[in-house]
């Protein structure tokens, strides 16, 4: 995987991006997580070849690498309220990772020029626990439908687990009622150790 050139395999990639300044997390060089796991199941369920895949609060790619692994010509774009996640996306897109396309500076509750319906699917994993108003809680559900075409795929903490940056605990039943007042069509839960994982349908 030298930089300036295609990459065509995961490990190739995360070389090639840590040459252009991209900071590979520990987690990248273990198995993915079972909510990564189900993540991907769940798309595969709707849509085996999708255009586009937004991950919401990105972070260092803890879903995004084993996705792209998986899921061979879908362009990956991140989100994330750190100013430096966009950076992070620009060193996959320079290294020659061609799944990988823009990154933006932007929070959860507020995906401010992102177009309507512009990905296939919209992911947001372990983050929304992280939001400290209800006000910010509703906001990101409306503005992950608004920015999907169909699939909004959701993560969060099923238990507590003494994590101080997270500001709440969720039910299924909350979940479910969160995205239905934001306008889905559809709501389904499934569990996996110590998380939900929520697949939310735009389409009836």
């Amino acid at each position: 995987g030298r930089t300036g050139e295609r990459v065509t395999s995961v490990e190739d990639a995360q070389i090639a991006a840590e040459l252009y300044g991209l900071r590979i997390s520990k987690f990248l060089r273990k198995p993915p997580l079972p909510r990564v796991l189900k993540t991907l199941e769940l798309i595969r369920e709707v849509n085996p070849n999708p255009g586009s895949i937004l991950e919401v609060g990105c972070g260092r790619g803890t879903a995004m690498w084993p996705m792209m692994e998986a899921l061979a010509g879908t362009r990956f774009y991140g989100a994330d309220s750190y100013e430096g996640r966009g950076g992070d996306l620009r060193a996959m897109r320079d290294a020659g990772v061609a799944q990988s396309g823009d990154g933006y500076h932007l929070p959860a509750q507020a995906l401010t020029g992102l177009a309507r319906a512009s990905h296939d699917a919209v992911l947001c994993l372990e983050v929304l626990e992280h939001l400290e108003s209800d006000r910010d809680v509703e906001a990101a559900a409306g503005e992950l439908l608004r920015v999907s075409r169909d699939l909004v795929l959701v993560s969060v903490p099923s238990v507590k687990d003494g994590n101080p940056d997270h500001k709440r605990l969720f039910t299924a039943g909350a979940l479910r009622n969160l995205f239905l007042r934001a306008g889905a069509a559809r709501v389904e839960l499934q569990e996996v150790p110590k998380h939900f994982v929520v697949s939310v349908r735009k389409n009836p």
